[in-house]
């Protein structure tokens, strides 16, 4: 009899636990899209529970965002002249041994003309992981990590590209200081990647954190905003 009872506990206890993570996961999704949906209402912006905008095909060949295989959701979307801007979500962190939790957060900016330069930017912690990193090659194949000359920035932001010189007239010293300026106010590590007409800012999958406040989604809002207003410039 004992054994009998003890077998149905557990099964109780399971069903419960199982439960607990399914409820949890639905309130976790739905806190997720009243948060976009109230920023997307507050800017005057369009809000889409589903990727009605093709963002997959968009971001398809960005480092990272561009392999994630689950659903994009929580989109909010403006027109600002000929330019699309995005501010999406539910993009699962992974790693090669599966997810790691967390979400990347997204702001993709696509211009009406590319941006003239082509290069990827990892935020890291100290010289030695700027080192490390650089050491590891770049993002995408044919890349060359790229210094400035500018310990600070150096050693905060290790730049990836294929076109060297070109990226170093493009991120002058007014780019460099914005760029810090901003990175700073996050608590986890972002990316920047521009290719062609497109300019992506988003947490960094090393990072199991994601963006989860009012003020993190401005600014990393803002940060992509104020990049692409300074390379047009």
């Amino acid at each position: 009899m004992i054994p009998y009872v003890a077998m149905v506990i557990v099964v109780v206890f399971i069903g419960l636990f199982i439960y607990a993570l399914v409820t949890g996961s639905k309130k976790h999704e739905e806190t997720r899209r009243n948060f976009f949906r109230e920023f997307a209402e507050k800017r005057s912006m369009r809000f889409s529970e589903t990727d009605s905008f093709n963002l997959k095909e968009k971001i398809r060949d960005l480092g990272a965002i561009g392999y994630a295989r689950n659903e994009i959701k929580n989109i909010a979307f403006a027109k600002e002249g000929n330019d699309e801007v995005y501010l999406f979500d539910q993009v699962k962190v992974t790693t090669t041994g599966g997810s790691r939790g967390g979400y990347f957060t997204v702001c993709l900016i696509v211009a009406w003309n590319s941006f003239g330069v082509e290069c990827v930017v990892h935020e890291v912690e100290g010289k030695l992981a700027a080192r490390l990193s650089r050491s590891m090659g770049g993002a995408r194949s044919g890349m060359e990590s790229v210094e400035f000359g500018d310990p600070e920035f150096d050693n905060r932001c290790v730049v990836f590209s294929g076109r060297p010189e070109t990226v170093r007239r493009t991120m002058g010293q007014n780019v460099r200081q914005y760029l810090l300026r901003y990175v700073k106010r996050l608590p986890m590590p972002v990316v920047i990647q521009i290719r062609e007409n497109r300019l992506a800012v988003h947490n960094s999958g090393l990072s199991p954190k994601t963006i989860g406040t009012y003020d993190q989604l401005q600014t990393l809002f803002d940060l992509a905003k104020g990049l692409r207003d300074l390379l047009k410039a």
